[in-house]
């Protein structure tokens, strides 16, 4: 091999190394308490018999993870085992969903555990969207008594009439609200003093005094949920990111920006390669009128 060629070699290897991704894995399956995919039923996948019961009408459409649950203004899921989802705020939870709402004026309980937030009997468990903000919170009884919640007003980046993943965690010490598998919490709040437990069952689309359905009319194309997971611990970024790009729509994203940046990658290494190729020609060059030259050199000799 000669010495142009092992340059060669070397730059173009060296430019196929900073390619290759380097990925790491997180067991997302661990943990689950109830898992609903929404294949043609409301049934539980992960094993805790956690199925729901549809109130109204039980429709499916297609959604991010194949196939999701349809509402349309007057539908809710309600789980089974309510004591299963007694998170309070000092317990590790997650609740993560695929969402699509029917207008971004409209305030929608994904999930919602107690009656509403005025309730003087009972605290509660909320994750909600609304005109303005994506908002987790545990509340203690009384419209204005304490609770303690994440906010993210963050729309700048996202329209939620389109398919977004939506998730919120509590650590036992802040709960935290993720977007399309990013942190986009803006504000916490925590003046809870009093217990957020009831005896509700945990719903889906609604929350217990029914006045927050989610979805607005059934001419809302696909506004629903899809692939909902509830965890017993808070999951960190990175899971929440793996549930996030298990979405062959987020996977099709994943690959188009990887092929564009492999392409960009290409081109500085061939433009890397080129100069070389250049500096290489150059000392070919200047070592032949050196050789030259001692050869004039030798000749002119006595």
């Amino acid at each position: 091999m000669t010495r142009k060629t092992t340059i060669l070699t070397m730059t173009f290897l060296a430019g196929m190394m900073a390619i290759v991704p380097i990925s790491a894995s997180a067991n997302i399956n661990d943990d689950l308490v109830a898992h609903f995919g929404f294949d043609g039923n409301v049934n539980d996948y992960s094993g805790g018999s956690n199925d729901g019961t549809v109130s109204g009408t039980e429709r499916y459409s297609t959604g991010p993870m194949d196939t999701s649950f349809k509402f349309d203004g007057s539908t809710y899921i309600s789980l089974a085992n309510e004591s299963n989802f007694d998170f309070d705020e000092t317990t590790e939870f997650t609740l993560a969903s695929w969402i699509k709402r029917s207008a971004n004026g409209s305030t929608n309980t994904w999930f919602g555990k107690g009656s509403n937030h005025a309730d003087s009997t009972y605290g509660g468990l909320y994750f909600e969207t609304n005109v303005n903000n994506t908002e987790c919170w545990l509340d203690e009884p009384g419209e204005s008594s304490g609770a303690k919640s994440a906010k993210s007003t963050n729309y700048t980046s996202y329209d939620l009439t389109d398919w977004h993943h939506i998730a919120c965690t509590n650590d036992g010490s802040n709960l935290t609200i993720y977007v399309d598998g990013k942190n986009m919490t803006t504000s916490r709040t925590d003046t809870l003093t009093g217990s957020s437990l009831n005896n509700f069952n945990l719903r889906l689309g609604d929350r217990g005094d029914g006045a927050t359905k989610v979805c607005t009319a059934i001419t809302s194309p696909d506004c629903g949920m899809d692939d909902v997971r509830i965890y017993d611990v808070s999951l960190t970024t990175t899971q929440i990111q793996e549930i996030y790009e298990l979405s062959p729509f987020v996977q099709i994203e994943i690959i188009q920006a990887e092929q564009t940046s492999l392409q960009n990658q290409v081109t500085s290494v061939n433009a890397t390669v080129q100069h070389n190729i250049e500096e290489i020609d150059d000392l070919y060059d200047f070592w032949d009128d050196l050789r030259a030259s001692i050869i004039t050199w030798l000749a002119a000799r006595p």
